[in-house]
């Protein structure tokens, strides 16, 4: 009953509110308000501007058809979001794209990346009759200069803001045979730091991912200079992020070497990252690293990424990470194999208190240590006490990465959060050495 009452109470009130307001919206006195708000196309031209911010490339497309207001207001954001990264895999259709851009005033001053990619899947099916603008010697070689790379190098004095390059190639894009009549990432480095150095052009950013052996022909590049060109040292101040991934290493690494010969160049340099074969390190791949690890260069680092590397000096690792606890801010190390100096010293000297006071993710996985004997790092007894703040509910994650042949290792761990000064020293305090183990069975990613 009580509720009923309650009920009608409150229906009696509604209707009071709704005869009051009935009343309100009667009165002679108040201003009108139109029926209508008006459209997008009513917005104005920053407004516009900033909604399409948030859209795709085809939502943009879209959008831009629904007034001739709108698609002239949002011309700038569309060259915006469909040139700002553009690619190229040095065929004759791709430079062709790349002339119309540099030909219109407006377009060219937004491309900021350049992708190169020598090869896709078009490649393969019109294989020879593809028409391309290259000539290779008898031995398949690219032969420079010539008309090809004239074309390319006018393209990148007239991309005026474009500082960042990526260099891609998958090993189907064929290494020295040419079988598919291409230019390597190589051939492309080797044309366009050069144009680079012409118009005093800084870069941003460099990438360099080779997972085939056309890295080999960065040798002739490494004979001319420190970076291939004798103004290109002058081209690194501004750089902020270097990017080395070679696979399939063998027993050279000119890839490697050319990449670690910028540094001393690059004093603003934030995100360093090396990336090695899997399951083949060349023997001089430590003498690479430890170059790195033991000059004094101009920059501190804000992110660290090193992966795949075997026969490294812990001493020298340390004192590396050291040199930089004050700006890092992101650390990755995956399948470092350590001859000298424990992982134990190093993971305790990461978790003392305020000496990487910026750190904010750690990952490490897969890492060894020994002379004669594999010893890997488990990080099993860590999953006892994960939690590393209760209040962020934040805590340590570790799972298993590698199969063994003895049973599975918990050979990964990662954190990302406050507090990180606790996690590191929960994970060095409870890290152990494991046994050798044998010929691993699979590994499921890194």
């Amino acid at each position: 009953m009580s509720s009923t009452v309650e009920l009608q109470g409150f229906t009696a009130s509604g209707l009071e509110l709704l005869e009051d307001l009935d009343g309100y919206l009667s009165d002679s006195s108040l201003p009108v308000i139109p029926s209508t708000f008006g459209t997008a196309c009513d917005l104005p031209a920053e407004l516009l501007e900033d909604i399409c911010l948030y859209l795709d490339l085809a939502s943009l497309a879209s959008f831009r058809l629904a007034c001739r207001r709108i698609y002239l207001a949002t011309t700038n954001c569309n060259y915006k979001l469909a040139f700002n990264v553009t690619s190229t895999d040095l065929s004759l259709r791709s430079l062709d794209r790349l002339d119309w851009i540099i030909r219109d005033e407006f377009k060219a001053p937004h491309v900021k990346t350049l992708l190169v990619t020598p090869y896709n899947q078009d490649h393969r099916r019109t294989g020879r009759h593809a028409p391309v603008p290259w000539a290779f010697d008898a031995y398949g070689q690219l032969m420079l200069p010539q008309a090809g790379s004239r074309w390319l190098q006018e393209i990148i004095w007239r991309l005026p803001n474009c500082q960042s390059f990526w260099f891609s190639q998958s090993s189907e894009a064929g290494g020295g045979n040419r079988r598919i009549h291409r230019p390597t990432i190589a051939d492309a480095v080797a044309t366009i730091l050069p144009a680079l150095a012409d118009v005093k052009r800084k870069v941003k950013e460099f990438h360099f991912v080779s997972n085939d052996q056309s890295h080999y022909d960065l040798t002739p590049i490494l004979k001319l200079g420190p970076v291939g060109h004798a103004g290109c040292p002058e081209i690194w101040s501004d750089l902020q992020s270097l990017c080395i991934e070679c696979n399939k290493l063998l027993d050279r690494v000119p890839a490697t070497e050319f990449g670690l010969r910028i540094p001393p160049y690059a004093p603003k340099l934030r995100d360093l990252s090396l990336t090695f074969d899997r399951y083949m390190n060349s023997e001089r791949v430590p003498d690479v690293i430890h170059g790195l690890f033991a000059s004094e260069f101009p920059f501190r680092l804000e992110s660290l990424t090193l992966q795949n590397a075997s026969c490294i000096d812990g001493a020298l690792l340390a004192r590396f990470l050291l040199r930089h606890s004050t700006t890092l801010r992101n650390l990755l190390l995956s399948g470092i194999h350590l001859t000298r100096g424990p992982w134990l010293t190093i993971l305790e000297s990461l978790g003392a208190r305020n000496r990487f006071p910026r750190l904010e993710s750690i990952r490490f996985d897969r890492l060894s240590e020994g002379v004669t004997e594999c010893q890997h790092l488990d990080f099993a007894r860590v999953l006892q006490d994960p939690v590393v703040n209760q209040a962020a509910k934040t805590e340590i994650e570790c799972f298993a990465v590698t199969a063994w042949q003895r049973g599975q290792v918990y050979d990964c761990v990662s954190y990302s959060g406050p507090k990180m000064h606790v996690a590191l020293k929960k994970i060095a305090h409870t890290a152990v050495l494991g046994e050798a183990h044998g010929v691993h069975l699979k590994v499921e990613g890194a």
